[in-house]
């Protein structure tokens, strides 16, 4: 189950105060002013569901209401930044940088960035890692394991903070990526491969999640054979459709209600 004291343990905390009146000292500086100024402008300038999607997908922020809706399908995973999105920004960012001697330096300073700007969920991380050994192996002329990759980046992250252990997020995260490696080790690329794996991963997740949260959405089943290579689509299309009105260009608004339709 949930354990508040070994949550905080994780966070660094070392003791609990009770605040009677909160107030600003000091205005935020650095990613997290940053962090700040992206959340007011998404909030302000794109429409409800355009925007919550988006305050998830760039500073790991959660709507209640699309939290609940996700909650209720069994796919709030695809609202926590994880492998599934550190995986599309690089591979986005691999068609902008094919080439090059800056190309690996460039896509590692961009993954880190977006990790930072999320909030550094561990999940987050644990993807972040495993790339960037990845990248190394390449840089290096080796082709790294992806599942090796994944038992260092989780062995250094706890290492470095052993309280990671009892954050929900990180032991999904973890168990779901080392079963997709080894399955991919053992099966050929392919749809059906593809679609197998999506099905199992409910499997091996769910008596974890039963034991943390009480209960299993059935319908997860399902829905994440559908859902995770629809978002793998959307989540691009969202970016690219919410940038005019982000930029505050013209008719920006009306480009993004357009993804608001399908969302």
């Amino acid at each position: 189950g949930f354990d508040e004291r070994l949550f905080f343990l994780f966070k660094g905390a070392v003791k609990r105060i009770e605040l009677f009146e909160l107030r600003e000292t000091a205005p935020p500086s650095g990613i997290s002013r940053l962090r700040q100024a992206l959340t007011e402008r998404i909030k302000s300038s794109l429409p409800k569901n355009c925007a919550a999607n988006m305050l998830a997908l760039t500073v790991g922020a959660r709507d209640k209401e699309l939290t609940a809706l996700h909650r209720s399908a069994g796919t709030v995973h695809l609202l926590a930044v994880s492998g599934f999105h550190v995986g599309i920004l690089v591979g986005l960012a691999r068609l902008f940088f094919r080439r090059g001697r800056y190309k690996l330096p460039v896509l590692s300073f961009l993954m880190w960035f977006y990790i930072v700007l999320a909030g550094l969920p561990p999940g987050g991380i644990r993807a972040a890692l495993m790339v960037q050994i990845y990248l190394w192996g390449l840089l290096a002329g080796r082709a790294s394991s992806p599942f090796n990759s994944v038992c260092v980046a989780g062995i250094i992250l706890l290492l470095v903070n052993p309280w990671t252990f009892y954050v929900a997020g990180w032991r999904l995260s973890m168990l779901a990526a080392l079963f997709i490696t080894a399955f991919a080790k053992v099966c050929r690329p392919s749809f059906r491969a593809a679609l197998a794996g999506s099905l199992m991963v409910w499997f091996v997740t769910a008596p974890l999640l039963a034991a943390m949260f009480g209960e299993v959405p059935l319908a997860g089943l399902l829905m994440n054979a559908a859902a995770i290579p629809l978002f793998a689509l959307l989540f691009p299309l969202l970016i690219l459709f919410s940038l005019p009105s982000l930029l505050g260009l013209p008719l920006g608004y009306h480009i993004a209600s357009v993804m608001e339709y399908f969302l």
